[in-house]
């Protein structure tokens, strides 16, 4: 439902008179108020301007009606049906950066969240318009099957009123690994109009105890080559799950080695990784 600026051209010398605008819903008997902003406006020279005319509802059958706002002998116009929709919304990270390195069990910094945008203004949505409607976040992960951990605390969020941002404050991730996506969904209550994800990722969860490990003397750069003499075709349908799965499932066998660069093709799998000796 947005704001639009409608101009009236009229050829018409010598004329000046007040215009109102209107709208109908021929879906409904009885009329009820569907625009709001400045509904009269002054014609003059031929043109007529109404601005910030917004929609109340939605519908697929509405006509506009510009007439005199007197008996001026005016001719009323009319416009064809059109369709009014919700506004288009997406989501975008509340955070410019994502969660460096956060350890195992332990919250984000900074905390994982989405701000609902305006996709017409490009902008934050207007609180007044998502209050309308009952707003509710859920986050979990990209992959629930190829990580080792899960995301444990307070998955389910509401917005609150006078607000376009959702806050994942307690969240963790239960087990260390690689290449973490989290997967934040956004929905209101009241309608299936809107379906809205953002993703957060890739970044490493450390493990919970450093103390344990090695210390870090020294790092040198390694290729390993890996033969991979499976179905390539399922791994190219979804090569980054495939990538995730791997750095997970065979790099966790050795956590004193930092994996990165993971490429892969058809016959073999290349990690580029960095000892700590």
């Amino acid at each position: 439902m947005d704001s639009y600026i409608y101009y009236l051209n009229i050829f018409v010398e010598d004329f000046e008179t007040d215009l109102i605008i209107s709208l109908k819903d021929y879906n409904q008997i009885q009329q009820s108020e569907v625009l709001q902003g400045i509904s009269k406006s002054n014609f003059k020279n031929g043109q007529a301007l109404f601005s910030n005319i917004s929609f109340l509802k939605t519908g697929n059958n509405f006509k506009i009606s510009i007439s005199a706002a007197d008996s001026s002998g005016v001719q009323p116009w009319f416009s064809d049906s059109i369709t009014v929709t919700e506004r288009s919304l997406f989501l975008q990270p509340a955070s410019r950066r994502f969660p460096i390195s956060p350890r195992e069990n332990d919250t984000f910094s900074p905390a994982a969240g989405v701000i609902i945008h305006d996709a017409l203004n490009n902008a934050p949505a207007d609180t007044k318009y998502l209050s309308k409607y009952t707003w509710e976040g859920t986050i979990g992960l990209l992959y629930d099957d190829v990580y080792p951990g899960q995301v444990l605390g307070t998955t389910t969020q509401r917005v609150e009123k006078g607000s376009n941002e959702v806050l994942f404050h307690d969240v963790v991730l239960s087990d260390w690994g690689y290449s973490y996506i989290l997967k934040i969904s956004m929905r209101a209550k009241e309608t299936t109009f809107w379906n809205l994800t953002c993703l957060i990722g890739p970044f490493d969860v450390d493990i919970l105890d450093t103390f344990e490990m090695p210390l870090i003397e020294s790092e040198e750069y390694r290729q390993l080559k890996i033969i991979f003499d499976g179905n390539f075709k399922a791994i190219k349908a979804d090569q980054r799950k495939f990538e995730i799965f791997f750095l997970n499932h065979f790099g966790r066998k050795y956590p004193q080695v930092r994996w990165k660069n993971l490429t892969v093709s058809e016959g073999s799998v290349v990690v580029v990784h960095n000892y700590r000796v």
